[in-house]
Formats: structure tokens, sequence, C-alpha cells
């Protein structure tokens, strides 16, 4: 497991951290997880700085490339 950088009662604070999954997963080192104990959530943040024509372009290509590690984390 990860190294969590900040721990409350309800929430876990992941940076620059890999996570470890059942499958090889290239793409399984997202810049910040946040986990909602509560609600049983998981946040995957992943930090971009695109030109504003590009801007669409890069937000698909950031949901495509953690797609797969969002469904191992669900499961």
């Amino acid at each position: 497991m990860p190294h969590v950088i900040l721990k409350c009662e309800n929430y876990k604070f992941y940076w620059d951290c890999t996570l470890l999954t059942n499958k090889t997963i290239h793409f399984n080192q997202p810049d910040i997880l946040l986990g909602d104990k509560t609600n049983k959530e998981v946040a995957l943040i992943d930090k971009a700085i695109p030109l504003t024509y590009n801007l669409p372009d890069t937000i698909t290509e950031k949901q495509c490339k953690y797609q797969e590690l969002a469904f191992d984390i669900r499961q």
C-alpha cells in the first residue's frame, strides 16, 4: 500500500504514489488520490496545464488514461 501523506477520521490523501493492483496497469500513478472512507469514494486527480485549444483533448486523454485503474479500484 502506498504511503499516506495525510490521514484523518474520514479521509486519506496520497501524493505521487504508485498504486498496487491485482494485474499490471501501465497508468497506476495518479498525481493525487483522495479517499473518502465515509462515502466509500475515491478521487483520482492528475494535473495538466494545457493551452486553451488543447483542453478538450487533454481532458479526454486523462480520462482514458486512468479508466482501467478506476475500474480496478472499484472492484
